[in-house]
């Protein structure tokens, strides 16, 4: 009898964790691209959006591809305002260079670039991990938030995630 009162608090006590810690997992999401689908350095395998305020009150893109190549670059479209067909900010920045955040109108608008005083930045760094870090206060202090992912490597094409100009999944704040 004691046995089935140990084994009833122990999973009790695993049913609270698991409930408590439901709501933190709702502000990250993790996306599979096709793997194979572009050859080289610039394919996307995997996007993780983290648009939870672990994340220093900023909006956290990580993308996973094959590698990288001098000459790479990476575009992470963020999509806040459903009532809006296509982006309002794009994040651009080429391997081991320089990075901009800017307003956008539409897919194709080359936009304005965005004067914040927060922090954003972009790291590729090893095994072809890039993370894009955005401060809210630079995109408008969004809730729910949607990206798309370009890479792509000068005149050697390109790789979408999910696909060209589509969204993955909303991720709540």
């Amino acid at each position: 009898m004691r046995a089935h009162r140990i084994v009833a608090a122990v999973a009790a006590g695993f049913l609270l964790a698991g409930t408590l810690g439901a709501p933190a997992d709702a502000n990250v999401r993790k996306f599979r691209d096709r793997a194979g689908d572009v050859r080289g350095s610039i394919d996307i395998t995997r996007v993780r959006v983290d648009n939870s305020t672990h994340q220093r009150n900023a909006v956290a893109v990580r993308v996973k591809q094959r590698g990288f190549a001098y000459g790479n670059y990476v575009y992470v479209y963020i999509d806040s305002n459903r009532k809006r067909r296509g982006p309002e900010f794009r994040f651009s920045g080429y391997y081991a260079s320089e990075y901009f955040l800017h307003r956008m109108k539409s897919w194709t608008d080359a936009g304005r670039k965005v004067r914040c005083k927060r922090p954003y930045s972009l790291k590729m760094g090893g095994h072809g991990v890039t993370r894009v870090s955005v401060h809210r206060a630079c995109i408008g202090k969004p809730g729910r938030i949607r990206v798309a992912v370009m890479t792509g490597r000068g005149g050697r094409g390109v790789d979408w995630a999910p696909a060209k100009h589509r969204w993955l999944g909303w991720v709540k704040r």
